[in-house]
């Protein structure tokens, strides 16, 4: 399939919901069971961050700080669709890897990356978000808001609860360290 970000749904600083519409559009056109939605946390439940590099927001190859992050996988084909990479997209697994994640065993515990890998199904049918994330204490937005609706499903799987390193009922998704994953997909 050939591939264009720049013709993606895009709001920066939304990637859950930019990853739901392009998620959508795939689903459109074929099997959802080779996909799955990728949410990176940190691993420390008393930590708010975990390191990433080679996303836009931080400036090409430069070191950051999430307090989440989500991608699109291809199970079937091993790429990695991540909209907000600097690196191309999509990319094979072994080089997303590789090229996102510092070696975790080299950093302090507290901001070492999990990920919870989600049936591309559950995620469209289930994930639901009010944007209360991206508001301050005042209640004033953070980031500029995407232009369409928030996505609110009917039996809805908060984006609070995908981001947490607790179990979530009903889910068929699953927990695991970024660098065991990444060994076992690659």
């Amino acid at each position: 399939m050939n591939f264009d970000r720049t013709k993606s749904k895009y709001c920066a600083f939304f990637c859950e919901e930019n990853i739901w519409h392009l998620a959508k559009e795939f689903a459109a056109v074929g099997s959802v069971e080779k996909w799955f939605v990728l949410f990176f946390l940190c691993a420390d439940p008393t930590s708010s961050f975990f390191v990433i590099k080679n996303q836009r927001a931080f400036g090409s190859s430069l070191l950051g700080f999430w307090d989440y992050h989500v991608v699109l996988f291809d199970s079937n084909d091993r790429l990695i669709y991540d909209l907000d990479s600097s690196l191309s997209c999509p990319l094979s697994t072994r080089l997303y890897f590789a090229q996102t994640f510092p070696k975790q065993e080299l950093l302090a515990p507290g901001v070492r990356a999990m990920v919870r890998n989600i049936p591309l199904g559950e995620y469209l049918s289930r994930f639901s978000s009010d944007r209360s994330h991206m508001l301050d204490e005042r209640g004033e937005a953070l980031e500029t808001f995407p232009k369409w609706p928030p996505i609110i499903a009917d039996d809805p799987i908060w984006l609070n609860q995908y981001r947490s390193v607790v179990g979530i009922d009903k889910s068929q998704s699953n927990l695991a360290a970024v660098e065991k994953f990444a060994q076992d997909v690659v």
